[in-house]
């Protein structure tokens, strides 16, 4: 029995997350395929089908940390009043600091992306977004903006 493409893409969506709040927890290396689609409810077999390696899916699953990290800051900024105040403010709060698996996934990365092969060490590494009308960055291997 085959599955439409909104479960495929439904399932794939769920292996994102749940990926996505690993690497934010423990980084790079705490991003197991059994665990993980474990947690995302799926088999093991299934993984492959969605992404030609772990290597991919950190690369993706990196992208959509950074993306959702950055669309949380820009709506509290606007939330708050905006500018740099209001990032610091919730980037030190009590709830960003105690939701490990939810904050910035880039504290979690230092020491993994020296040890990291290529497209994930890659993924990290942010060049001048043309898009971003406030300057930010876009990085060069997933395209997530970072405004």
């Amino acid at each position: 029995m085959g599955h439409s493409q909104a479960e495929k893409a439904e399932s794939r969506e769920r292996i994102l997350m749940a990926a996505a709040e690993r690497i934010r927890a423990g980084g790079l290396e705490n991003l197991s395929i059994d665990t993980l689609m474990k947690q995302a409810s799926l088999t093991r077999g299934g993984f492959y089908g969605h992404f030609r390696s772990r290597s991919a899916l950190t690369v993706a699953a990196l992208g959509k940390a950074l993306d959702e990290t950055f669309a949380t800051q820009r709506a509290a900024q606007q939330r708050v009043g905006g500018g740099f105040r209001a990032m610091v403010t919730r980037y030190l709060s009590r709830s960003h600091r105690d939701g490990i698996g939810q904050g910035c996934p880039i504290a979690s990365l230092a020491a993994d992306v020296a040890r990291s092969d290529d497209p994930q060490a890659q993924a990290t590494r942010q060049e001048p977004g043309p898009s971003c009308p406030s300057g930010g960055t876009r990085c060069r291997a997933t395209g997530s903006t970072t405004c």
